[in-house]
C-alpha cells in the first residue's frame, strides 16, 4: 500500500537547506565550545595546581552536565517546541563557555563547566529532531550524516583557536585588574563566538509541523491531562520501554567508546614528545578532513548496504586505532594511522540521529532522543577516570584507552536488537 504524504507537513528545498545549515552550525560550535576542555586540560591543570585524577573528574561532570541537560531540554523541546529550546541551549553554553574566562578557583571552573555541558546536551536530540522531521525521509540517512559531521568541524575550530589564540595571548600578556588572562582563558572567550549560531535559526529555521500539529492534536484529546506528564508516561509504557531501554544502552555504549578515547588524546600525544599546538593541531586536521568525510560518508554508505553492516565497518576501524595507537604511540606514523582510523571511523555517530528518530514516536522523539544520546553522555561521565585508573594499573596510559574498543563492540551487538525504519515514513 502507498504511503500518503501529508501535505500540511511539507517544506520547500530552501527550507530544509536552510533548517540543515543552522542545526549543523549549533551542532558544530556546540562540539567547539565542548572540547577547547579537551585540548586546554594539561594548561588549566598547571594554572589550577590539580593532578590527573581532578582533571579526569572535571572532564567527566562536564559529560554528566550534557545528560542532565539532554533529558531536560530534550522534554523541552517535546513541550515548548525544537526551534525555541533550540536557540535557548545554544545561549547557555555560548555563555557558559565565555564566562570560563573569568573563573579564578577551581570550584567555580567545575560550575561553569558542568553548566556549559548542561546547555551542549540539548543541541543533538533539538537538532536531529528537527532534521528527522523536515527532511524527506528518502534522504534522512544523509541529513543526519551531515548534520553529525558537523562535530568534526567543530573539533577542527576548536584546535584552531588553541593553536593560534593561546600562543598570541600567552605572548601579548593580557592583565584584568592584578590578573593575568593565559592564551588558555582567551580560547574559551573566543568560543562564545557561537552565540551567532542561535541568531541565525532564529531568523532562518521554521519550527517541526509535525510538532505543531502533534501539540494541537494532544492538546484536544487530552484536555485535563498534561502533556508534560505523558511524555514520561509513554516512556515508561509496557508499549515503548524496552525500545527506550536498547536505545539507551546503546547510546551509552558508543559514548563510552569516544570519550574514554577523545577526552585524553590531546594530553596522550603530549606525553608522548608532541607539543600543544602541534598535538591540537594534528588531532584537529584529522577531524576535518577524515573525521568529516567517515561522517558524511556513513549516510551514503548505509543508503546503500545498510546501516548495520555500516556501523560494524566503522566500528572495527575505531577498534584497530586504538591497538595501533597503544602498541606504537611513539611512532609517527601510528600517530597519523591511528588518528585517521579513529577519526573516520567515529562517523558510526552518524547513524544515531536517525536511529533514535526512527525508534521513537513523534510525541516523544525530542525527549527519548536526547535521553538516549544525552543521557548516555551522562553516564559516560566515568569513562575519563576509567582511563586514569586502568592507565595506572597498567602503568601505561595507552592501556587505558583500549576501553573504548570493549564498549564499542557491545554498541555493535546491541544494534541488531533496536527495531528500524529506515527509508521508511516516521511522521505519525
Amino acid at each position: 500500500m502507498t504511503e500518503q504524504l501529508d501535505l500540511s507537513l511539507t517544506y520547500t528545498p530552501k527550507e530544509q537547506y536552510l533548517t540543515l545549515i543552522g542545526v549543523v552550525m549549533a551542532w558544530m560550535f556546540d562540539a567547539a565550545d565542548f572540547l577547547l576542555l579537551t585540548f586546554l586540560i594539561i594548561q588549566i591543570g598547571e594554572e589550577f595546581a590539580i593532578d590527573s585524577h581532578t582533571k579526569s573528574w572535571l572532564l567527566g561532570l562536564q559529560l554528566l552536565g550534557t545528560g542532565l541537560g539532554g533529558i531536560f531540554f530534550g522534554y523541552l523541546g517535546d513541550i515548548l517546541g525544537r526551534k525555541k529550546t533550540l536557540i535557548f541551549v545554544i545561549s547557555i553554553y555560548s555563555i557558559c563557555t565565555a564566562a570560563t574566562a573569568f573563573v579564578w578557583t577551581i570550584e567555580a571552573l567545575f560550575v561553569v563547566r558542568i553548566l556549559t555541558g548542561f546547555g551542549v546536551g540539548g543541541v543533538w536530540a533539538l537538532g536531529s529532531s528537527l532534521i528527522s522531521e523536515i527532511w524527506p525521509k528518502e534522504k534522512r540517512n544523509v541529513g543526519i550524516a551531515i548534520t553529525q559531521a558537523g562535530w568534526p568541524l567543530g573539533e577542527l575550530i576548536a584546535a584552531l583557536i588553541v593553536s593560534f589564540i593561546v600562543p598570541i595571548f600567552d605572548a601579548a600578556h593580557v592583565v584584568i585588574g592584578t590578573k593575568i588572562l593565559h592564551g588558555w582563558r582567551m580560547a574559551f572567550l573566543f568560543g562564545g563566538l557561537a552565540l551567532f549560531s542561535a541568531l541565525f535559526i532564529y531568523l532562518f529555521v521554521p519550527e517541526s509541523k509535525a510538532w505543531k500539529k502533534k501539540q494541537s492534536l494532544e492538546s484536544k484529546e487530552l484536555r485535563g491531562d498534561k502533556l508534560e506528564l505523558r511524555v514520561f508516561k509513554e516512556l515508561f509504557s509496557k508499549k515503548l520501554f524496552k525500545t527506550f531501554a536498547l536505545g539507551l544502552l546503546f547510546g551509552i555504549t558508543g559514548m563510552m567508546t569516544f570519550y574514554s578515547i577523545n577526552s585524553w588524546l590531546p594530553e596522550y600525544f603530549q606525553r608522548n614528545g608532541l607539543k600543544l599546538k602541534d598535538s591540537a593541531l594534528m588531532i584537529g586536521l584529522f577531524w576535518g578532513t577524515s573525521g568529516y568525510i567517515g561522517h558524511v560518508l556513513f549516510g551514503f554508505i548505509s543508503n546503500k548496504i545498510g546501516r548495520r553492516p555500516t556501523f560494524i565497518g566503522y566500528t572495527s576501524l575505531v577498534v584497530s586505532s586504538g591497538i595501533i595507537m597503544y602498541l606504537w604511540v611513539t611512532e609517527t606514523w601510528a600517530k597519523y594511522l591511528g588518528l585517521a582510523l579513529f577519526t573516520f571511523g567515529c562517523g558510526y555517530f552518524a547513524s544515531f540521529g536517525a536511529v533514535f528518530s526512527e525508534i521513537y514516536p513523534t510525541e516523544v522523539r525530542s525527549t527519548a532522543s536526547s535521553i538516549s544520546y544525552n543521557g548516555a553522555r551522562g553516564f559516560s561521565l566515568v569513562a575519563p577516570p576509567l582511563v586514569i585508573w586502568v592507565g595506572d594499573v597498567f602503568n601505561n596510559m595507552g592501556a587505558g584507552l583500549m576501553v573504548g574498543g570493549f564498549f564499542v563492540i557491545l554498541s555493535s551487538i546491541i544494534l541488531f536488537f533496536l527495531p528500524t525504519k529506515e527509508g521508511q515514513n516516521i511522521i505519525d
